[in-house]
């Protein structure tokens, strides 16, 4: 996206936080934003925003990790800055499904393909994810493998986990 920070990026009208916020918020008893880039702008909308406490930006995961750091409960949710349009039941569906499992981890399939962002997650396995990127490795799905996650069936909504990387994706999702 030009090197624009995607979370500011307008979609009608608006930055992408704002739809994400408003997906997201109702679902979970508080919010941490993740952010590395443009702290102030993110810290408009009310809720904590943390950099990542990896440096060299180590990618979403580096995110995560502080995210669960930060977080006051037992369990993280998490979506991609670009998630602007999600189920209503995501976090309770997926975090259901993952207490039934007894696991620590629980992710989306749309039907397509896993997706390793839309996840909850425990706080136990932060100590695994930071060694995990002390070794320099920063591949999502990689990490989310060892950890044996629980895959969810979202596939009745697979619309709605759209990648937005470009402003062409972006326009072909409005």
């Amino acid at each position: 996206m030009n090197g624009q920070d995607k979370g500011l990026v307008l979609y009608k009208d608006s930055p992408l936080i704002e739809h994400l916020l408003g997906a997201f918020s109702p679902q979970v008893s508080s919010c941490i934003i993740s952010a590395n880039r443009n702290i102030t702008d993110y810290q408009q909308y009310g809720h904590p925003v943390y950099r990542d406490e990896f440096g060299d930006y180590a990618g979403p995961l580096a995110g995560i990790a502080t995210g669960l750091k930060h977080c006051q409960t037992d369990w993280l949710a998490c979506i991609p800055c670009d998630a602007f349009c999600i189920p209503t039941n995501l976090v309770q569906h997926l975090y259901q499904q993952t207490i039934r499992s007894n696991a620590s981890i629980g992710i989306v399939d749309d039907g397509s393909r896993w997706q390793p962002l839309y996840a909850v997650i425990h706080k136990r396995i932060l100590s695994d994810l930071e060694a995990y990127l002390h070794t320099g490795n920063k591949r999502v799905m990689q990490w989310v493998k060892t950890q044996n996650p629980v895959i969810v069936d979202f596939s009745k909504n697979k619309n709605l986990f759209q990648n937005i990387n470009s402003f062409s994706d972006l326009e072909n999702s409005k």
